[in-house]
């Protein structure tokens, strides 16, 4: 089979690859520059005076990587020590001659943030600043006040569950599971509407603009159900609801996360339906090992938004989320696990050669969800697919067990598409491709 090309900065002017290269990836990077320039008398009260002349070696290296890259220059082979190195070499290494715009973005983009992470790295006494961590914060508490609403429905409807199954309907318990399930699955992949990452470079990011859009109640998910281009939600409800009786152990999710703040929320929300009406009997969280893509969880991102959760002064939903999620952790019910594939620039039906050891493990899961733009990329290698490509083509072999992917547009690149969809969707929003306005749910269950 002859594959499409990938996106990159060659495919012309007009593209969102071509902004992103030009316009928001720069901004990004400015942005890193001015926190960690804001950050340097508070890293030299905590770490010592080494901290002062590192943040300058560190902006240094910044500034250079911000002027190669405005001026298009050619990728280099990362000049470090950290333990992932050698693979990003043989990565950028096939990229010989290759620059920031004709490389592929997927290739371009990914080696952005990790030559942030290598230049604050290579100093000691920067090690293990996130230079992300105040807007994920801020993100987060700009959200909170949303969160509340969906954490009391999620009580409510576990409790309602629990008396109906206690009386021993087994149709009216299955029939309010599978609506649970509809329900978090659509409200996780809504909570992808919101990316730092996106909105780095929009004209408008106020909190009240963030909040609108993730403020999505139970009413609004039926409404948005016309801007799901490919909705495979019925099919994943069904694996979901499948027979217990035949299974040979325990029944594992894996879920390879996407933004922190309130996607995570949301997440967590599905996590704490599907162990709780004992769907599932594990659950393992798929974090990045380095600050990545702004928003991206790391797995201390997780622990500290359980700590919000936790304080005395969040609302008793909040607090009751956060206990669970924290017990279900304690009892080894959720794993919080990272791998530097990743943050690797491959597509995901590289990673059975490139990382085999990651695949053996997620093919112990009874379902993978995927969560995000950047997921969906790796999926599909980034690669402007003919839109009405069926989904499991696309991956080009990759399925360790059965997936989900859970997505709202962002990027030039979508299958699984009916004849014709893309055609009358372009022809009412031009943007469609990458507003977030529009999502998919796809599987191959």
């Amino acid at each position: 089979m002859s594959l499409p090309l990938r996106c990159s900065g060659k495919d012309g002017p007009e593209t969102f690859t071509f902004k992103t290269l030009v316009d928001r990836m720069p901004v990004i990077l400015t942005k890193v520059i001015d926190q960690l320039s804001k950050s340097m008398n508070k890293l030299v009260e905590q770490r010592g005076p080494d901290a002062r002349p590192a943040v300058k070696e560190a902006l240094s290296r910044l500034t250079k990587m911000k002027r190669e890259l405005v001026t298009d220059k050619e990728l280099t082979i990362l000049e470090d020590e950290l333990p992932d190195n050698r693979m990003w070499r043989s990565a950028v290494s096939r990229m010989a001659e290759l620059t920031w715009h004709s490389a592929p973005w997927l290739y371009s983009e990914c080696y952005m943030y990790r030559s942030i992470h290598s230049a604050i790295e290579q100093s000691p006494a920067l090690r293990g600043f996130d230079p992300f961590q105040v807007e994920k914060e801020a993100a987060f508490r700009s959200a909170f006040s949303g969160m509340e609403t969906v954490a009391s429905l999620l009580q409510s409807m576990l409790e309602e569950y629990t008396a109906t199954a206690a009386k021993g309907d087994d149709s009216a318990t299955a029939a309010l599971k599978s609506n649970g399930y509809r329900f978090f699955l659509l409200l996780s992949m809504w909570g992808n509407r919101v990316d730092l990452c996106i909105l780095s470079n929009a004209e408008t990011n106020s909190a009240e603009e963030v909040a609108g859009l993730q403020a999505v109640s139970q009413e609004q998910l039926t409404a948005l159900n016309d801007l799901i281009l490919a909705n495979d939600v019925e099919r994943v409800v069904d694996h979901l609801g499948k027979d217990r009786s035949g299974d040979a152990g325990r029944r594992q999710l894996d879920v390879i996360l996407d933004n922190s703040g309130f996607e995570l929320f949301t997440d967590l929300c599905l996590v704490q339906y599907l162990l709780a009406t004992k769907t599932v009997d594990i659950v393992k969280l798929h974090c990045k090992t380095m600050p990545w893509f702004v928003s991206d969880n790391l797995q201390k991102d997780v622990f500290w938004t359980l700590d919000q959760f936790e304080a005395d002064s969040s609302p008793a939903p909040i607090r009751w989320l956060g206990t669970s999620i924290r017990e279900h952790i304690e009892q080894q019910r959720i794993l919080v696990t990272d791998h530097p594939f990743y943050t690797l620039p491959y597509e995901y039906s590289k990673m059975e050669k490139v990382c085999p050891t990651l695949y053996s493990e997620l093919s112990q899961a009874y379902l993978i969800i995927l969560k995000g733009d950047l997921n969906y990329r790796k999926l599909v290698a980034d690669r402007r697919w003919p839109h009405t490509t069926p989904f499991r083509d696309a991956l080009c072999g990759f399925e360790p067990s059965a997936l989900c992917t859970l997505r709202t547009l962002k990027a030039e690149t979508v299958v699984g598409m009916a004849e014709g969809l893309a055609e009358a969707t372009c022809a009412k929003d031009a943007d469609w491709l990458s507003s977030g306005k529009y999502a998919v749910v796809q599987s191959t269950v």
